[in-house]
């Protein structure tokens, strides 16, 4: 039995046994994953915009999206190991921030669309479709010492397409398509962002997620939106209680139920 704190909310509970527990099992020093956003919480407390990360990185996307128009903000890690880390950091972005759009005042809805893409696998498809639609913006997650360097064999300097490659790494070769895809969106006018890790470990992940936590509160005081609320959310699983039998939602199980009738049905 381990005790979940009653105040926090789902997305907001990898720091407690929900997440640890899940991490010890993975074989992730829960330890060093608190160390790192501990560390981090000491930047956050600083508060010059410039100093502290997570208000910087809030305001950054913020900025894209209010100012620039930007409100799809691609998130691409440069590392494999870092794939899922933009599920848990978009999943965050969105519930905590997304609200119904008010067409009657003409406001869009509160905070950008978070997309992922693990790069270099989608790189190129997605800095060209990125290229292409206005409305996004990049952030860029670079790892500046990978755990296995995988040198590219010299042998082939005899053949013009792929010899110059031969003597360096693919970690150098990631990186450089990282660059190469920062500058092409840079070159279409798409603004980025790239947070460079030195390595990933439990200490990084630690400092990276606690990071997306602060800014993502950060950003709520920016849309003017309680980012620890999550009125979607909420309805979903009322509605859910009320259609599987749960007492105290027979109101919402009417209310689905009366939004089904005369609704016309089709088989594809």
């Amino acid at each position: 039995m381990l005790p979940i704190p009653a105040g926090v909310g789902g997305r907001y509970s990898v720091f407690t046994p929900v997440g640890l527990l899940p991490a010890a099992i993975c074989c992730m020093d829960p330890v060093a994953l608190l160390k790192g956003a501990a560390a981090m919480d000491k930047l956050t407390q600083e508060p010059d915009l410039m100093n502290n990360p997570a208000y910087l990185l809030a305001a950054s996307f913020n900025l894209a999206d209010v100012k620039k128009k930007k409100n799809i903000l691609v998130m691409m890690p440069y590392s494999s190991a870092l794939l899922d880390l933009p599920n848990g950091s978009s999943k965050l972005w969105a519930e905590s921030l997304a609200r119904p759009c008010t067409w009657t005042a003409r406001l869009p809805a509160a905070a950008s669309t978070p997309v992922r893409a693990l790069a270099p696998r989608t790189s190129i498809r997605r800095s060209s479709f990125t290229r292409k639609v206005p409305r996004q913006a990049g952030a860029f997650l670079r790892v500046e010492q990978f755990r296995d360097q995988a040198r590219i064999p010299a042998q082939f300097g005899d053949i013009e397409g792929v010899g110059y490659l031969g003597g360096h790494s693919l970690a150098e070769l990631i990186n450089a398509e990282q660059r190469a895809t920062e500058a092409a969106l840079a070159q279409a006018g798409r603004p980025s962002l790239r947070l460079e890790i030195p390595r990933v470990d439990a200490d990084a992940l630690g400092q990276l997620m606690y990071m997306f936590e602060v800014a993502t509160v950060f950003a709520g005081g920016l849309y003017k939106v309680n980012p620890l609320d999550q009125p979607g959310v909420e309805t979903g699983k009322h509605y859910t209680n009320g259609l599987m039998g749960k007492k105290g939602f027979e109101k919402e199980k009417d209310e689905i139920e009366t939004m089904e009738k005369g609704k016309k049905r089709f088989t594809l």
